[in-house]
């Protein structure tokens, strides 16, 4: 792309997915060895969409979310020479539009796999860092909580109410899709937490969702 600059074009994002279960030790620590194959390579890290569960905040690295919509999505993907994909698949449209291909990653991007849907992807991470020889730790990411938003309710002003107001060990329902695209970014800074995901189109899911999550965890706040 004309224009893009050559440290943005030398990284490779690194697709993460997460799989419905994750042992309790590589909850955070996946997203952990990811920062720190970052901080060896320069790669930019990109997460699916709708990824069903992962733990953010506390210092754990930011992630961009893969954006919903092709157009935007391959516009992300052509700033890069290549991807590597671990535990996520090629990703594709939710929908299929005219003239757009459904394919996010354009023409020409070389592809590489580390780890396929359903593999061990911890312990994939946590491999390829070793080989990299990257640092321990990655930097921990330092950002904050949004301040309390005033004005007007729109899809910013109530993702920052959410992600001011989330307290430590906090598990959070998605089902926004589309409305809801700035409290992702928002909440990079907020104390740690579990973020789950609506994995398809649908609405409805997140109420009943919550409820099993209360019921699951008593002491936590969802």
């Amino acid at each position: 792309v004309n224009g893009r600059s050559e440290r943005a074009s030398s990284r490779s994002p690194v697709p993460l997915r997460c799989p419905t279960h994750w042992p309790p030790r590589g909850r955070r620590r996946w997203p952990a060895d990811a920062g720190r194959i970052r901080a060896a390579t320069g790669a930019f890290l990109v997460v699916e969409t709708f990824s069903r569960k992962l733990e953010r905040g506390g210092g754990l690295p930011e992630i961009t979310r893969l954006p919903y919509f092709p157009e935007a999505a391959g516009e992300l993907f052509s700033r890069f020479r290549g991807v590597l994909l671990a535990g996520a698949p090629d990703p594709v449209a939710f929908f299929g539009y005219p003239d757009v291909p459904s394919r996010m990653i354009p023409a020409g991007i070389p592809v590489e796999t580390l780890a396929v849907p359903g593999q061990d992807i911890v312990h994939a991470l946590e491999a390829l860092a070793e080989a990299l020889a990257a640092p321990a730790q990655s930097d921990p990411f330092t950002g904050t909580p949004p301040e309390r938003p005033a004005g007007a309710i729109t899809p910013a002003t109530l993702s920052a109410a959410v992600a001011h107001a989330q307290p430590e060990g906090a598990i959070v329902l998605d089902e926004g899709i589309t409305s809801v695209n700035p409290y992702f970014p928002m909440a990079a800074g907020c104390p740690p937490h579990s973020y789950l995901n609506v994995t398809g189109g649908s609405i409805g899911w997140g109420l009943p969702c919550a409820t099993g999550c209360a019921l699951a965890a008593p002491d936590r706040p969802v």
